[in-house]
């Protein structure tokens, strides 16, 4: 009996040692992972991740990142989703915010741009720091326009506007308001438009862009001699700029 007791015993230490050891080897493997994934090197950080089944949540999320820098959406989407799962039931809004992201992301190149509306309404729901939000507010607004869903990307660039000041995000603002611009625009409502272009030119009054695209609101409104000569009252602001000389040809 004392014979068969320690023969279980040496089984079981010899299992738990075995349990140990492949331990250890998971995580020293996963530590090499990370160390690729830190240092950029995507493809040899996915050999390693492709290796381990369970990867916890973090892992999942660098997985999907490795996939996205090489271009394999469909791959990272397939990770997010299983982090996306595993944080369903804990209070981790930082990371979900980091999932919902990159899943923008994916399905903005993919050209899904109904899903990147719908995960970027979901991310703005937990994300508030202004600084990862602007990448995902362009991408949501561009989705809304290439959906030619003009009325929803105006509300939607409107609720933006007011987070930002211009002190701290000028660049951001303009970013904004120049997309209102090319949103009322394709609309076809001119005088909004215009208006937008106000506070562009208020913002930045040295970019001959705003000026050019003014020229253009001015064409659709009072036809192409205006905007012809509008353009030609600015040669002595802009001497020499040959992006205004080109568009000045372009109405002769």
């Amino acid at each position: 009996m004392i014979i068969k007791n320690k023969s279980h015993m040496i089984i079981l230490i010899i299992i738990c040692l075995g349990i140990g050891i492949i331990f250890i080897a998971n995580s020293y493997s996963l530590k090499k992972g990370d160390k690729y994934f830190d240092n950029g090197e995507y493809n040899k950080a996915l050999q390693i991740y492709n290796k381990h089944k369970n990867l916890n949540e973090d892992n999942l999320i660098k997985k999907a990142k490795c996939d996205i820098n090489i271009g394999n959406y469909d791959e990272a989407l397939i990770s997010l989703n299983l982090a996306e799962d595993k944080l369903a039931n804990q209070k981790e809004n930082e990371k979900l915010a980091t999932v919902y992201s990159n899943k923008i992301v994916c399905f903005y190149q993919k050209c899904n741009y109904t899903d990147v509306i719908t995960t970027s309404n979901m991310y703005f729901n937990i994300e508030t720091n202004p600084y990862l939000n602007m990448s995902v507010e362009n991408m949501s607004i561009n989705s809304y326009i290439k959906l030619n869903k003009f009325d929803e990307c105006i509300e939607a660039i409107k609720t933006f506007i007011p987070k930002y000041s211009e002190n701290q995000f000028k660049p951001h603002l303009i970013e904004l308001n120049d997309m209102l611009f090319s949103s009322y625009f394709m609309k076809g409502d001119y005088n909004n438009a215009l208006k937008t272009n106000d506070i562009l030119l208020k913002y930045d009054p040295d970019n001959i862009q705003f000026y050019i695209g003014r020229s253009v609101v001015f064409s659709k409104i009072y036809g192409k001699q205006y905007a012809f000569n509008y353009l030609n009252s600015l040669k002595s602001q802009f001497k020499n700029n040959s992006t205004l000389e080109n568009f000045i040809n372009s109405y002769k």
